[in-house]
């Protein structure tokens, strides 16, 4: 119809006073709704009561039109016991997930309780359109109804009662479902979290059902918090400052794919951000997420650990959410017991008696568990803590297990990587104050890595280039200083670990892995403009190679053929 789009815009632009305005309007709306699967303008419907949410809140919008669920269950089994099938067992079959929202369908399309039906058909429209709504809303009345559900399906279930139970568990589902949309650009977390936090921390520890709810909560709390921060004092500072390009690190210039996606993330999430979640919210948010993170932090590592590979991946990207708000030291405390399994597994026997035996059926099983939790927190973890990450890390490269391999080249891939640490602006590089140690590692590991982890290993090698292909050059023109240009010494190519990797590099574009391949060729590219924009930075003129832009900067220290290069350079073959 006409009338729905014009609903829709009026909710739009009238924002919160549209309550007492359109309040029969929304009562219209809920009934329509409560019969949407015969209507033939159910997306238009849709979008004219996600208008009404994102006007009125959930709190004006569920005064007028309840979700009724315990009510509803109950007219539902009584209509259900008049049809003579309230426990027809039978019914759940491919088509339950469709009755669990509408409530079981009569003949119609309609719930057989009419009317008096639950709006569980309501819940995803609220999970999409909410918006800067209040948390505590979400403690106060629907956390509670949400546990009366839960121990009434637990109920019914041990009774025998398998439709009630059914339809309580799916309704318990749909409100903790909400969590994540409560947590959207919430007005009042910095009050309500504290609250919260408990019941959240219970339910993340006992109910693997609600972790994906729970734990994508979390993480929305802390992004978006961090995120609105950060835009703030970009703001503020001008990233166009000729101070920022002076302190940028180059460690970090290899990898501009990764800071590409990060920038992207991060602009994804502020799309939304409303102009009321300013920047002293997302601190106060931010400060009273951090408080729990000595709570929350040791349950996710029990769960972490716990559970299969394969469900790792919420587990390890909530982790990494708190590393990055939680303080050096208390971080730091986890890290180090984390660390010392780390060392206890590695240590042991396969069939020792006193073995570790938590994170995985085998001893590299094991290994990998704890690599993998350490390679989470590396982002909030302090010089100091990540030093311990290198030593814990730098056996493992040369180890024959291509899974251990692997994941020692993604930690030492990520201490490569500039962070900033506990709340400081700058940038802190590991790498700065450890280049001789990382060479001497990636050095020592080129003739025994594994292909699983050659990807890995060639961000490492990419980090470090850049640095080693300065120092080349340095020492190139001290050499031009002091020897004859006819000596043949100055032309011969030293054994150096900058042409070793390098030469590492080069082979990688023949690997038979495709990703390993294409990010060998993309290293190969982005070394030489980042080497470009460091000494265009430093006012300096070619780079060494001396033949321009491109891979010809690169060609210079390659052996054989007519690279280019000014007197007295190292020749090779073009790139390009």
């Amino acid at each position: 119809p006409a009338a729905l789009p014009v609903v829709a815009a009026a909710f739009d632009r009238l924002g919160a006073a549209a309550g007492p305005i359109l309040g029969g309007c929304l009562e219209a709306l809920g009934e329509m709704g409560a019969h949407a699967e015969g209507l033939a303008c159910r997306a238009q419907l849709s979008a004219t009561l996600s208008a009404a949410v994102r006007a009125l809140g959930p709190e004006q919008v569920l005064a007028v039109l309840p979700l009724r669920l315990e009510e509803g269950i109950d007219a539902e089994i009584e209509a259900k016991a008049r049809l003579g099938d309230a426990d027809d067992d039978d019914r759940m079959d491919d088509d339950a997930d469709e009755r669990v929202l509408n409530g079981e369908l009569d003949a119609d399309g309609g719930n057989v309780a009419g009317a008096a039906g639950a709006r569980l058909w309501l819940v995803p429209l609220l999970r999409q359109a909410l918006l800067g709504a209040r948390l505590s809303y979400f403690g106060e009345e629907l956390l509670p109804a949400a546990r009366r559900l839960g121990a009434r399906a637990a109920k019914a279930k041990a009774a025998g009662r398998a439709f009630e139970a059914q339809r309580c568990a799916a309704a318990e589902s749909a409100l903790w479902s909400l969590l994540p949309a409560f947590c959207r650009w919430p007005e009042d977390a910095a009050e309500a979290f504290p609250s919260l936090a408990p019941s959240l921390g219970s339910a993340l520890s006992a109910r693997a059902d609600l972790r994906g709810p729970l734990t994508e909560a979390l993480r929305r709390l802390i992004k978006q918090a961090r995120a609105a921060a950060r835009s703030d004092e970009d703001d503020e500072d001008g990233k166009s400052d000729d101070d920022d390009d002076e302190n940028d690190d180059d460690d970090g210039l290899f990898d501009e794919e990764t800071e590409a996606k990060r920038v992207a993330e991060t602009a994804a999430i502020l799309e939304d951000r409303p102009d009321s979640f300013t920047a002293d919210v997302a601190a106060a948010q931010t400060a009273a997420v951090a408080k729990f993170s000595r709570n929350f932090l040791p349950i996710l590592f029990n769960l972490f650990v716990a559970a299969p590979p394969e469900r790792r991946g919420e587990l390890s990207a909530t982790v990494g959410a708190f590393a990055q708000i939680t303080d050096s030291a208390t971080l730091g405390g986890f890290f180090r017991t984390v660390l010392r399994k780390l060392v206890k597994v590695t240590s042991d026997a396969e069939d020792a008696a006193d073995a570790l035996k938590e994170g995985g059926e085998t001893r590299s099983a094991r290994r990998c568990t704890f690599m993998d939790l350490s390679l989470a927190m590396v982002p909030g973890l302090d010089s100091a803590a990540r030093d311990l990450v290198f030593k814990a890390a730098k056996p493992a490269t040369t180890e024959r297990d291509a899974a251990v391999q692997k994941r020692a080249y993604k930690l030492f891939a990520a201490l490569m990587r500039p962070q900033k640490v506990g709340g400081d602006k700058n940038m802190v590089s590991w790498l700065a104050s450890n280049r001789d140690a990382a060479e001497e590692t990636l050095v020592a590991g080129s003739g025994v890595c594994a292909p699983a982890a050659r990807r890995y290993r060639l961000r490492c090698v990419a980090a470090i280039l850049p640095a080693l292909m300065e120092r080349e050059q340095a020492a190139e023109e001290t050499r031009d200083k002091n020897t004859n240009a006819t000596d043949p010494a100055r032309t011969m190519r030293s054994d150096s670990s900058f042409a070793a990797l390098l030469g590492e590099l080069i082979v990688a574009t023949k690997e038979t892995n495709a990703r390993t391949r294409v990010q060998a060729f993309k290293l190969l590219v982005d070394i030489p403009r980042a080497m470009e924009r460091r000494v265009g930075r430093a006012g300096g003129g070619r780079i060494a190679g001396g033949a321009g832009g491109g891979g010809g900067m690169l060609s210079a220290w390659l052996p054989g053929g007519g690279g280019g290069g000014g007197p007295g350079r190292r020749r090779g073959f073009p790139l390009e």
